[in-house]
This record gives C-alpha cells, structure tokens and sequence, in this order.
C-alpha cells in the first residue's frame, strides 16, 4: 500500500501541468513556524519510491526467517519504514530530528531483534554511537534556530 502511494505520488509530481509540482501538507492546519509541514517534490517522491522498493525486498527475505526469530518483527520494520517515509517527507529540521529518532528506535529493536551475546554487543555500540550522533544533530539545530530563528528548510 505504501509502495503504491509513492509510486503515485512520484507520477503526481511528475505532471508538468502542475504550477511547481509540489505537494504541501499541513497536519492540523498549523501554519510553517508552528506546525508540522510535510513537503513532496520529485526527489522525495522518488527517494519514497525506492525506500518502497528496497522495504518489500527486504521484507521478502526477512520472510524467509527474521520474522519468525521475534515477534515484534513486523512492527519495527513497519515502524522503521514510517521514520524513513516521515525523514523524506519533512521541512522542518526538527521534524526531521524526531523522524530520525523514530527510525533509530526501531533500528535498535530490529538489532537487538533475535538472540546472541554479539549480536547485544554491537546492538549497545550501535546504540550508544547513535546516541552521540543524535546528540550533535540536535545540538546543531539548536544553533541553526539561534542564528536564524527558524528550522523551517524553506526559510533557511
């Protein structure tokens, strides 16, 4: 179902009648300073299209067994792929903080996801050194806001 959105929101922006073929949604009618504002353009159409793509194979294989080594499998892909979708879709540098965090999360069940004392070893490393980069990209928006007063990509 995914798949077939991106691929029809990627067709949507492909239509040359269209004033600037992009998309703008306001989730709850909040205005940019204010509110969440997702973006589609050709790029991000087109990166939703193959995330799409690469998430069905991945799926395909992990059919073949991950699924059935835990059984919050399905929930994190799904989880994973929403962070990816929200990560292309965003633009606000904090939204797409929060984006990353939410695949991060998943990404560290899915690591985690199965049993092994190397597979919880990396797991914690991958952790903490995600932490570390998560740490310095909101440090990093927070001086962007303190110079321009705004995260919103469009202002910036």
């Amino acid at each position: 179902l995914g798949l077939g959105i991106a691929v029809l929101l990627l067709y949507w922006t492909q239509d040359q009648a269209l004033p600037a073929s992009i998309g703008v949604y306001l989730p709850g009618n909040w205005q940019a300073p204010f509110g969440i504002v997702l973006v589609v353009d050709r790029l991000s159409a087109l990166m939703l299209v193959l995330t799409g793509i690469i998430g069905v194979s991945a799926l395909l294989f992990a059919m073949a067994r991950w699924d059935r080594a835990g059984a919050s499998f399905h929930a994190l892909f799904q989880i994973q792929l929403m962070g990816l979708y929200g990560a292309f879709l965003t633009a606000d540098l904090f939204n797409l903080f929060v984006f990353f965090e939410v695949l991060l999360a998943a990404s560290y069940g899915l690591m985690l996801h199965g049993s092994g004392r190397a597979r919880v070893s990396s797991g914690l490393h991958y952790i903490s050194i995600n932490l570390l980069a998560s740490s310095l990209f909101l440090i990093g928006a927070a001086l962007i806001y303190g110079v321009t007063g705004t995260l919103n990509m469009a202002d910036l």
